[in-house]
């Protein structure tokens, strides 16, 4: 995951005071790493502190204020995981109406699988046994891309670990400094300088949104209410197919059988 410049996150800025009182605080994270052990180094990809490491001398008000200055970076690591089950609900309802079956079979299906890869895998296999060469080609494909894309950002957020990001010119103005990154200890990733800061996070909530959007717009113009209705599938996920399907683009159409 790569760093997306995104909007600016809206939050209050920092008092005189507590700028101040922030760059000493950095100063004493620099401070840390240089006195961690030599065999901790070795893990420590720089520029990057690891987040459980404790600053030595700082006071209660201290934390209070590193508290308030990385609140805005947890609240996106939560909307950005929030946000991937949208899309997860959007690769059910595809499954689904593929399937053909009652509601409870299909659900049993699909939520046994556990991983999110897996979970499109499923998908993948439903849409090349459903549709004919030309949707699957046009219409599928393109999407199957960007979930596998989506994927690998979603398995990002949920195993790596938040961080403090001693490099500032890599932040935008007054993003908080602390982003998620590979393990410290996983010797395979030492060389590796991805992160996903605040407004990477946020930005990547939107495009997770967007991506379920593109789902159920897949959905809307391949299988009608009736069929779906016929599944027992729950009133509120028709409901929510419906806001969708006045404005899902027209199916592709097969080509014509050659003339001979």
């Amino acid at each position: 995951m790569q760093t997306i410049a995104g909007p600016l996150m809206l939050w209050p800025a920092l008092s005189a005071a507590d700028s101040m009182l922030w760059l000493s605080l950095r100063h004493r994270m620099h401070g840390l790493l240089e006195a961690l052990p030599r065999v901790e180094m070795m893990f420590v990809a720089a520029p990057f502190l690891p987040f459980g490491a404790t600053m030595p001398n700082a006071t209660e008000s201290d934390q209070e204020t590193l508290e308030t200055i990385i609140a805005p970076f947890y609240r996106a690591v939560g909307k950005a995981s929030a946000r991937w089950q949208r899309v997860e609900a959007g690769l059910f309802i595809l499954a689904h109406a593929i399937m053909q079956t009652d509601y409870q079979y299909s659900s049993i299906v699909f939520f046994h699988v556990r991983s999110a890869d897996s979970k499109v895998k499923l998908v993948d296999r439903l849409c090349h046994a459903h549709f004919d060469k030309t949707i699957t080609k046009k219409e599928w494909t393109p999407l199957l891309k960007e979930l596998n894309s989506a994927v690998e950002t979603r398995n990002s957020i949920a195993h790596w670990e938040a961080n403090f990001v001693l490099d500032v010119s890599v932040l935008e103005p007054w993003e908080p400094p602390i982003a998620l990154t590979p393990h410290h200890l996983d010797a395979r990733a030492q060389a590796d300088t991805r992160r996903a800061t605040t407004n990477t996070l946020n930005q990547t909530a939107e495009e997770f949104l967007a991506l379920a959007n593109r789902l159920l717009r897949f959905v809307a113009p391949h299988f009608s209410d009736k069929a779906l209705r016929a599944t027992n599938l729950p009133r509120r996920l028709l409901l929510y197919l419906e806001n969708y399907r006045n404005e899902a683009p027209t199916p592709t159409q097969p080509p014509p059988p050659s003339q001979k």
